[in-house]
């Protein structure tokens, strides 16, 4: 099982260019992965991202028959997050999925993601930033803090999502447009 400490130390150690962790994180079978969309977005889409965007397109390519054997799990999104990033379908088939709460707000996201993936960092930070900008309850079913870390990392803004206040002591960063 993928454990969110060892997710968060792969996301952390992929910031400074390690990317060690995120290969280990994935050598680990999960077959449960499947019934868990945060779980399945970070295995299968966020850490082979991760790992394409460094010149690594093995694991892109494992989590694409992974998704494709299991595409109707989760409400085939993590597969259609996969299908779009690729490029194997438009935006406008992606917005027509079964399930659709938050499909805008992901094809921002998903937006920002490819464009990061094709080396375009201008777009990618500007769809990053407009991804954050956007109320909490339109991105997200489940809070996500490691897609949050992940995408604040992308977009070049700070990754943590704890500052410390006057006296060292942890506290929640007003974000704004959380709540």
């Amino acid at each position: 099982m993928l454990g969110w400490l060892a997710a968060f130390t792969a996301l952390d150690a992929a910031q400074r260019g390690d990317l060690s962790a995120a290969r280990q994180v994935l050598a680990v079978e999960d077959p449960e992965c499947r019934l868990d969309l945060r779980r399945t977005r970070y295995r299968l889409v966020i850490l082979p991202a991760l790992l394409a965007l460094a010149g690594d397109h093995s694991a892109w390519g494992a989590a694409r028959r992974e998704l494709d054997a299991h595409h109707y799990a989760l409400a085939q999104r993590p597969w259609l997050w996969h299908r779009f990033l690729a490029g194997a379908i438009t935006a406008e088939t992606f917005l027509a999925q079964p399930w659709r709460v938050r499909v805008p707000a992901e094809l921002v996201l998903l937006t920002g993601l490819r464009a990061d993936l094709a080396g375009d960092v201008a777009v990618a930070h500007e769809r990053y930033a407009a991804w954050l900008a956007l109320p909490c309850w339109q991105r997200f079913d489940q809070y996500d803090p490691l897609l949050e870390s992940f995408v604040r990392w992308r977009a070049g803004l700070p990754a943590e999502l704890l500052g410390e206040d006057e006296g060292g002591v942890l506290k929640p960063l007003d974000l704004p447009g959380q709540l």
